[in-house]
């Protein structure tokens, strides 16, 4: 597994630890259909959710930094931000936090309307995309064909020296 598919399947593992510690139920992952993927299908409450996650590694040097996109740099302006938090006032103040298999997980929450980078990384060429294979999904899975669905966008920050992710949830990107 190269280095690009450890941080993607990584990503993807931690942010469905994540639902599951927000008790959703896991209904597929990595569903393949003509036109795209889904990451994570999901159900909670009622409500099938597909979430679409981005993953990236905090490991930047400096002369990195200088050459990396605006959307990944405000990526680490949250990272800071919850470091300086988890320093000054204990880990996870303001935030959700969790720990599991050896990693500690920081969460902030933004509806689609707050989020800075993350709609411009998953714009609508993509969100179409999920759609056209949601309807495949749908189409193969009858029984949640009636269900209200929303698609969640998960983009998670992982350093691995230090075990710790942070993921940003943008919710409600899109629902029907």
């Amino acid at each position: 597994m190269n280095q690009g598919h450890l941080i993607g399947h990584t990503g993807e593992s931690l942010a469905a630890l994540l639902l599951l510690h927000r008790k959703h139920h896991i209904v597929s992952r990595n569903f393949i259909a003509r036109g795209g993927e889904l990451d994570i299908i999901s159900l909670r409450s009622g409500v099938l959710h597909v979430v679409e996650v981005k993953s990236a590694q905090m490991d930047i040097s400096r002369s990195e930094l200088e050459s990396v996109s605006y959307e990944t740099k405000i990526s680490l302006h949250y990272l800071v931000l919850a470091r300086i938090r988890e320093t000054i006032y204990g880990f996870g103040v303001g935030t959700e936090a969790f720990s599991c298999l050896g990693w500690r997980i920081s969460v902030s929450c933004e509806t689609s309307t707050e989020s800075i980078n993350l709609i411009d990384r998953v714009d609508n060429w993509k969100l179409q995309n999920i759609s056209r294979a949601l309807r495949h999904f749908l189409s193969d899975k009858p029984k949640y064909r009636d269900l209200p669905t929303q698609i969640d966008v998960m983009e998670v920050v992982l350093d691995f020296h230090k075990k710790l992710a942070i993921i940003r949830v943008t919710e409600q990107v899109m629902s029907s």
